[in-house]
């Protein structure tokens, strides 16, 4: 416990299946997660994917109640998009926050770094791999492959686009011994704004990857860092 912090999620869909958007309901759903997960607190809860109307002073102090009762220790916003990420700030709802970044997604980051927020604060950047498209596989199969899972939906133009910036990325993985995706994740875990960087994993070859970043050598590291910050998409405004 004293190398692990637990994170979990609550959405207003949940707040309104356990009896309404009040305190308790948010207190029974914290209740559950704090049994399921066999611990007196959860480190992180995070509000996931509200719309723009719970991102609210009235729904902060359901939260905030939580924290003052020791059955959490942060709180924060799991953003849809890049408005409600900003917006979160704004209000000041928590101190933890998760949005995309990557290599091609870097909105957060720099929105982050230019702001002054009340609080100190956390970013978790999920989708480091941008939709699990920068990898080798996406290279090979190209942009016209027929996804079967979430992947489906989005456009060609986005495809198009992440394809024509993948020849880059691979080129500078090469020059530092690293794959697509090894870059990808190594830039997404280690860029100083970054407290975490998610990553799914849905292989044995995943797992070897992470093992490898894993056992570099710092100065291993800070080279293929340095290496990942050199590159620049072309433009493109992403929703």
């Amino acid at each position: 416990k004293d190398k692990i912090r637990v994170c979990t999620k609550v959405s207003s869909q949940q707040l309104e299946e356990y009896g309404g958007y009040n305190w308790r309901s948010l207190e029974k759903l914290i209740s559950e997660s704090l049994a399921r997960l066999n611990v007196d607190k959860i480190d992180t809860l995070l509000f996931h994917s509200p719309s723009q109307d719970f991102i609210s002073v009235q729904y902060k102090e359901l939260f905030e109640e939580a924290k003052s009762r020791s059955l959490i220790k942060d709180y924060g916003i799991s953003a849809r998009s890049f408005d409600d990420l900003t917006l979160a700030t704004q209000k000041g709802f928590g101190n933890v926050y998760q949005w995309n970044f990557s290599l091609l997604e870097k909105r957060a980051i720099n929105y982050l770094n230019n702001i002054t927020i009340a609080t100190n604060y956390s970013f978790i950047g999920r989708s480091l791999l941008f939709r699990g498209l920068l990898t080798e596989r996406f290279l090979t199969v190209g942009p016209n492959f027929v996804f079967n899972d979430a992947r489906s939906q989005l456009s060609q133009d986005l495809l198009d686009w992440v394809y024509s910036n993948i020849f880059k990325i691979k080129e500078i993985a090469e020059s530092v011994g690293l794959t697509i995706s090894e870059l990808a994740i190594l830039y997404g875990a280690n860029n100083p704004t970054t407290r975490l960087g998610l990553v799914g994993i849905r292989s044995f070859d995943n797992l070897n990857s992470l093992e490898k970043l894993i056992n570099l050598s710092q100065l291993n590291i800070e080279i293929c860092y340095r290496a990942a910050t050199r590159f620049e998409a072309s433009h493109r405004i992403i929703n």
